[in-house]
C-alpha cells in the first residue's frame, strides 16, 4: 500500500530528519537534485535544457540539478523568476553555486530556443492564486508545448487539493520526493502532472510517525488484494461467507437491485436476498437465479416494517437505497433500517436523498452540527456512498464547494463519530475518523448508469465476508475502479456498460486463486 503526504505533513517530515537525525537541509536537496539530474541523464542529455527557477527551495532544487547536469557537459542554462529580493537560504546559496560555475543565465525571450523545460518555480508551499507576472510566463509555457519536466508538483497546483491556484503549468512528467502529494492524484492536478515519477531520495521518512499532523492518506496496489481480501477456506459453505440483505428496485427500478446483487456475489458473497417490491420479484428471479427473492407490500397487507424486520437477524450485511425512489415504501423501509444498530448497512442513492429530507426538517448553525445530527440517526460503522449531487444535498454544501473544498468538508464529516464515507468522484475518497484512502483505479468509462449500483454491491459483499466498514469501503472502491478498467480494455470507454463492470470483477480477483 502507498502513503501520499500533505503539504503540511511533508514538511514536518523534514523537519524530523532535520533535528531528529541531524541531517542538514542543504544535503536532503542535493538528494534530490542528484535524482532529477540523473533522471534527466538517463532520457534527455542530448537535449537543450531550460530550467525555469523561482525564489524558494523548488527553485533550489531546479539550481542544483542544472549544476549537476552542467557538469556533466549537458546543454543547460537557466532563467531565474521571481523577486531575488524574496529568495529563500537555499535558493541563494544554489544561485551563487551556479553564477561561479559559470551556467549561462537566459532571458525571457530565449527559453524559446529550449526543447526540455524543467519547472522549478513554485513547490507545494504555494497558498496563494500566482501573480499576473507568473500567469503570463505560465501561459507562455503552455503555449510553447515544449516537454515539460515539474519538479515536486506542476507550478500552479494546491499540492492538497490539486487545484489550479489561477493558471498552471501542464507537464508531461513530475518528478516528486519521499512521498505522493494528494494534489498529484486529484483532479485537475492529476491531469496537469502527466506520468507521476516517485523518487527516493535515500533518506528514511517515518510516513506512521505519530507526530504527524493530519489523518494518513493511503493508496491501494494490485498486490493488497492478496492482504486485505478476506479469506476462503476448503472447508466451507453458502453461510460461511455471509448474507447480504439488498433493499433496492421498487416500483419499476429493477435493474439497480439486479447490479447490486450481481456484483455482491461476483465479489465471494454466500448469499444475496433482494427484497424488493411485488412488480419486480419475477424480473429479479429470472435476472438473477442465485438471489432470494421476497417482497414488500404482499397481498395479506402486510406492512413494509414487517416484511423488512423479518430478515434483520438472517443478514450479516445490508444495502438500502438502490433504485427504491422516495416513496411511502422507500420511506418506511428506511426507516425501518435505521433503527439497525447492530448491522453493517450501506447507504446509497435514494436511502441518501431521504436522509437529507430527514435532516432538513430541522435547521443547523453549521455543517459540523448538521453531521453531528446524520450520525445520532445513522447505526454504528454506517457507510454512506453519495456522489458530488447527493454529498451536495446531505449536507446543504454548495457542489462546487464539495470539489473543491473535499477534503476538508470530509474532516469535519469524520469528526467524533464513525461513519464510512465514500465520496465519489473521478478520484473517490474513502473517509473514516482515522484514515483517508484516494482511490486511483478507474477511468471515465464509470460515468454510466448502473456504476454505483455495483459498487455498492461490492461494498456490501465484503461487508458480509467479514472485512469491515471502512477495509470494505474502502478496498471495495479499489476493486470496482479495477474492474473497470478491465471493462474498458476489453469494450472502450465509450461502449462500456455496468454490466461489464460486474462481469469483470471476477478477472480481478481470479489473482487470488493464483499460488
Amino acid at each position: 500500500m502507498k502513503q501520499a503526504v500533505t503539504a503540511e505533513q511533508m514538511k514536518e517530515l523534514e523537519r524530523f530528519v532535520f533535528e531528529d537525525k541531524g541531517i542538514p537541509d542543504y544535503l536532503v536537496m542535493e538528494q534530490a537534485a542528484h535524482c532529477i539530474a540523473e533522471y534527466i541523464i538517463c532520457h534527455y542529455s542530448n537535449k537543450r535544457i531550460m530550467f525555469l527557477c523561482g525564489t524558494g527551495n523548488n527553485g533550489a532544487d531546479g539550481l542544483a540539478a542544472a549544476r549537476m547536469l552542467f557538469l556533466q557537459n549537458c546543454n543547460v542554462s537557466l532563467y531565474l523568476a521571481g523577486d531575488r529580493k524574496k529568495e529563500s537560504r537555499l535558493a541563494a546559496f544554489h544561485r551563487n553555486i551556479a553564477i561561479r560555475c559559470n551556467i549561462p543565465f537566459s532571458s525571457y525571450e530565449e527559453i524559446e530556443n529550449s526543447e526540455i523545460i524543467v519547472d522549478a518555480l513554485f513547490g507545494i508551499g504555494l497558498s496563494r492564486e500566482l501573480t499576473s507576472d507568473t500567469k503570463e510566463l505560465v501561459d507562455m509555457i503552455n503555449g510553447m508545448h515544449k516537454h515539460v519536466i515539474a519538479i515536486d508538483l506542476p507550478s500552479g497546483i494546491n499540492a492538497d487539493s490539486g487545484g489550479v491556484m489561477g493558471c498552471a503549468i501542464k507537464a508531461d512528467e513530475t518528478i516528486t520526493f519521499g512521498a505522493y502529494k494528494p494534489g498529484l492524484l486529484f483532479y485537475p492536478g492529476a491531469e496537469y502532472a502527466g506520468k507521476v515519477l516517485l523518487q527516493d531520495i535515500g533518506l528514511t521518512f517515518d510516513l506512521n510517525d505519530p507526530r504527524l499532523p493530519g489523518n494518513k492518506i493511503l493508496l491501494y496496489e494490485k498486490n493488497d488484494l492478496k492482504t486485505y481480501m478476506p479469506k476462503r477456506y476448503p472447508a466451507s459453505h453458502k453461510g460461511t461467507y455471509g448474507k447480504v440483505l439488498l433493499i433496492a428496485g421498487f416500483h419499476g427500478m429493477t435493474g439497480a437491485a439486479f447490479l447490486s446483487a450481481k456484483a455482491a456475489y461476483r465479489t465471494g458473497t454466500g448469499l444475496v436476498r433482494i427484497v424488493t417490491t411485488e412488480d419486480g420479484a419475477n424480473i429479479c428471479r429470472t435476472l438473477l437465479p442465485e438471489a432470494l427473492i421476497s417482497t414488500i407490500g404482499s397481498k395479506d397487507k402486510t406492512s413494509v416494517t414487517d416484511d423488512v424486520n423479518q430478515w434483520k437477524d438472517w443478514c450479516d450485511a445490508v444495502i438500502i437505497g438502490p433504485g427504491i425512489g422516495k416513496g411511502k415504501d422507500a420511506r418506511e423501509a428506511l426507516k425501518t433500517v435505521l433503527e439497525w444498530n447492530d448491522k453493517k448497512i450501506v447507504f446509497d442513492a435514494d436511502a441518501l436523498n431521504l436522509l437529507a429530507e430527514l435532516l432538513n426538517e430541522q435547521s443547523y448553525p453549521s455543517l459540523k452540527h448538521r453531521v453531528k445530527a446524520l450520525a445520532g440517526i445513522l447505526p454504528d460503522k454506517a457507510v454512506l456512498t453519495p456522489h458530488k449531487l447527493e454529498l451536495s444535498r446531505l449536507l446543504q454544501v454548495d457542489m462546487e464547494l464539495c470539489s473543491k473544498e473535499i477534503i476538508n468538508i470530509l474532516d469535519v464529516c469524520c469528526e467524533d463519530n464513525n461513519i464510512v464515507w465514500v465520496a465519489k468522484d473521478a478520484r473517490t475518497i474513502t473517509a473514516s475518523n482515522k484514515e483517508r484512502y484516494i482511490n486511483c483505479s478507474g477511468n471515465h468509462g464509470m460515468s454510466t448508469a448502473g456504476s454505483g449500483d455495483v459498487l455498492t454491491g461490492i461494498i456490501a459483499g465484503l461487508s458480509a465476508m467479514g472485512a469491515g466498514s471502512e477495509l470494505s469501503a474502502s478496498l471495495g472502491t479499489y476493486i470496482h475502479g479495477l474492474a473497470r478498467d478491465i471493462a474498458a480494455q476489453k469494450f472502450g470507454t465509450y461502449a462500456m456498460m455496468s454490466g461489464d463492470i460486474v462481469e469483470a470483477i471476477a478477472e480481478v480477483l481470479s489473482v487470488l486463486d493464483q499460488n
